[in-house]
């Protein structure tokens, strides 16, 4: 499951050369939760944090974030 949400994807969308996989060199864009996600989807609700390409966002920011959106 993780591999379709992750480097299958990239490559699908042919650019697994910058993303897919946390690694040197490569753009991070993840999202930080408490609980395992395999265990139940309902835990992609609490987001407690997001790197975006390489940018780190608290859960602090992406709330004022949602406010304006």
């Amino acid at each position: 499951m993780l591999k379709t949400a992750t480097i299958n994807a990239a490559e699908l969308l042919r650019i697994s050369e910058s993303r897919g996989v946390i690694e040197t060199g490569k753009d991070a864009d993840f999202i930080l939760v408490k609980k395992n996600p395999l265990d139940s989807i309902a835990f992609l609700k609490n987001i407690e944090g997001m790197m975006l390409n390489g940018r780190w966002i608290s859960k602090s920011d992406l709330n004022k974030i949602r406010q304006i959106m």
